[in-house]
């Protein structure tokens, strides 16, 4: 993201991530996916829950609730 910002021909000055926890079920809701397509994602955080493949999503379960990581990041650059 900073590379495409700097070809864009703003600095970088202040970058600022967090870590999100989002429950997977009210994901799924919000962004309107279709139900195969929501039992083939949950069907692979639950793989990777159990030592398959990983995802990139870090799920885990907490409460017993299937939930992932999302990362959100600000950048602030100038022109």
């Amino acid at each position: 993201m900073i590379g495409n910002m700097e070809a864009a021909g703003l600095k970088v000055e202040n970058v600022s991530k967090r870590a999100v926890k989002v429950d997977f079920e009210r994901w799924v809701r919000m962004t309107d996916t279709a139900n195969v397509t929501k039992q083939i994602i949950k069907t692979k955080l639950l793989a990777e829950l159990n030592g398959g493949i990983l995802t990139g999503m870090r799920p885990f379960i907490e409460t017993d609730t299937l939930k992932f990581t999302q990362v959100w990041a600000i950048f602030i650059g100038l022109k």
